[in-house]
């Protein structure tokens, strides 16, 4: 097996490996967490951060952020403490932002060292990184809540978070629109083709994603409880797969979930006409069939979102 291994790195390191049609950014992460060689990654990365660059699809003065928020998460997954330390000693600029701290957050609750996980925590907290639906729902964090620190930041966080939601649903609702939905007709797992016109009378959230996308594995999960415990009758929420080059994988994904949503595969031209420009991409159809509602990104404020943006639409149309 590590012959393997070794013979698929060799591969993997060509080039122009990733010219080839069939190999993706996201098999290279695969083969990282699987095997523990970050070679692969550490050599295309780079490459793929500067076309980005030469196309303007991202600022040089971002490049580094990016390499490291691609990086980190893969040096936790395989717990190489080493290298995760090292990358943010070489890089002094990561140590000074808080918006990178998840990383060594996580490996600092590993090694049991509870106290400078809060020290990072509490910094993202002052610099608006992460708010009290953050602290509270974090999985990876459950561990610090015998800590009276820790209690203490909810608690006051809870506070704050409270005092503010007037203006943060205002804030989320400020951003209505009304255009036009794209019609389309795609198939479900089970080969039957469903149409948007179909569900006319109905509240449409459409969930744009894919399997390899990191923010949608963190979106999705939320989405499913949000449907499980707070969604309202008459809304239905459909998770369209784009950018996938293996639809088996999405429907593994999907079941092995048990997620509450509904599975459906898109296509590229279907995801430009709703103007997706990455994923997980967010609309909120109505009952008539107009977008009212876009969001692009995980936002961690997404359950109440859901439950705004939802409310805001079966009372407007009563």
């Amino acid at each position: 097996m590590n012959g393997d291994y070794e013979a698929a790195e060799r591969y993997l390191m060509i080039p122009d490996a990733l010219d080839r049609p069939w190999l993706e950014y996201a098999t290279l992460v695969r083969f990282a967490e699987k095997t523990g060689r970050l070679a692969p990654v550490k050599k295309h990365l780079p490459l793929l951060i500067s076309n980005a660059i030469a196309s303007g699809d991202i600022a040089p003065v971002d490049s580094l952020i990016i390499y490291a928020s691609n990086l980190a998460p893969l040096l936790l997954k395989i717990e190489d403490w080493k290298a995760l330390e090292t990358l943010y000693r070489d890089h002094p600029e990561l140590a000074t932002d808080p918006t990178t701290y998840r990383p060594l957050v996580s490996m600092l609750i590993k090694q049991d060292d509870l106290t400078a996980a809060i020290d990072l925590i509490e910094e993202m907290y002052r610099h608006g990184v992460v708010n009290y639906r953050t602290l509270d729902s974090t999985h990876e964090w459950l561990p610090l809540a015998r800590n009276q620190r820790w209690v203490r930041l909810l608690y006051e966080a809870k506070l704050k978070w409270d005092n503010e939601e007037p203006a943060r649903k205002a804030r989320v609702l400020s951003k209505v629109m009304r255009k036009r939905a794209p019609e389309w007709e795609l198939p479900n797992p089970e080969g039957s083709m469903v149409k948007l016109t179909d569900l006319r009378g109905k509240i449409v959230i459409l969930d744009f994603w894919a399997t390899w996308c990191g923010p949608c594995r963190r979106l999705m999960p939320v989405l499913n409880q949000w449907m499980q415990k707070q969604m309202p009758e008459g809304v239905v929420v459909i998770s369209i797969n784009v950018w996938e080059t293996d639809t088996d994988k999405a429907l593994a994904y999907f079941q092995e979930s048990n997620f509450a949503m509904k599975l459906l595969y898109g296509y590229d031209k279907l995801a430009t006409a709703y103007g997706v420009e990455g994923i997980p991409h967010l609309a909120v159809i109505d009952r008539e069939g107009f977008i009212r509602f876009e969001e692009n990104g995980f936002d961690d404020n997404l359950a109440d979102n859901l439950t705004y943006w939802t409310q805001f639409l079966l009372e407007q149309e009563k």
